[in-house]
């Protein structure tokens, strides 16, 4: 395939913006977040439910990656690999030297080599991909009043639990929850508390 071809190859996206990471493994990181359009899963408390409904906008990859202002990228939505052409991008990104994040619910695998992963699992099922779980860097969970920390599986990938809408209630949930498992780390919204995008 001509580099052009892979160039002019389209997403549908919802937002492109500068920011910091405000969750966590990478909170505090200056990144560029590419919000990609539409989402397979529709959870009461989501925080980007325009990502979730209406046309987006169309954009080759050339045109994303003119965006892609600062060394690290953050593919979110909505759920990044709901569009195949998610991977050309990634590759254009790795290509020219960038570092790429993908943020996914963890229901649908793509083989995302050279990314860092965080898989967000959603309820009432936490659904995990079987091959998506293989690499996967971090695990972030949202403390809601269904939350259990059951639902986690086994493994040695760092799990962060995110209180529901920094709520005082579900923060203290979460360190409840920290009393016991106390391998795991407890991430707030900093971008919702200090009241960036």
């Amino acid at each position: 395939m001509q580099n052009t071809d892979l160039m002019n190859k389209t997403l549908v996206v919802n937002e492109i913006f500068n920011s910091v990471q405000g969750e966590g493994y990478w909170s505090g990181l200056p990144v560029t977040f590419v919000r990609l359009q539409g989402c397979n899963l529709r959870c009461f408390w989501c925080d980007t439910q325009y990502a979730l409904n209406g046309a987006g906008t169309k954009m080759a990859i050339n045109e994303i990656t003119k965006l892609c202002t600062r060394e690290v990228i953050v593919l979110t939505g909505g759920e990044p690999l709901l569009q195949p052409n998610v991977k050309d991008l990634v590759f254009v990104l790795l290509q020219q030297g960038k570092r790429v994040h993908i943020e996914t619910n963890g229901t649908i695998y793509q083989d995302m080599q050279n990314c860092w992963i965080t898989v967000s699992p959603k309820p009432p099922k936490y659904r995990i991909n079987e091959k998506l779980i293989l690499i996967t860097n971090e695990l972030k969970y949202v403390v809601d009043e269904s939350f259990s920390p059951e639902v986690v599986p086994n493994c040695n990938i760092p799990v962060f639990l995110q209180p529901e809408g920094n709520r005082p209630e579900m923060i203290e949930k979460a360190l409840n929850i920290l009393d016991k498992y106390t391998m795991w780390r407890l991430s707030l919204q900093i971008h919702k508390i200090i009241k960036i995008k």
